[in-house]
């Protein structure tokens, strides 16, 4: 049985440390990787493999964004059209 999952309606991410809100529609999947910026260019540094994004608002109302690998990510929530789905 496949679960697909519209990362479009993601509005939680549960991580080892609880859960983040996500802002509508900043969930996103694919390659992260660490740089560093050199003569206008991007250093990459390590190539972390297949990762997620999102943003979210901390509790002093500052908006940051989490990157990290799939893998650290124990369960999303997110809406659905219908029950059908």
């Amino acid at each position: 049985m496949s679960h697909p999952i519209d990362i479009d309606r993601v509005d939680a991410v549960l991580l080892s440390d609880g859960w983040h809100f996500v802002f509508p529609q900043t969930f996103d999947l694919g390659v992260y990787s660490f740089i560093h910026p050199a003569g206008g260019k991007h250093a990459v540094l390590f190539d972390g493999g297949t990762g997620f994004g999102f943003s979210e608002k901390d509790t002093a109302g500052e908006i940051r964004r989490l990157s990290g690998p799939v893998a650290s990510i124990l369960a999303v929530r997110y809406t659905r059209e219908s029950d059908d789905d």
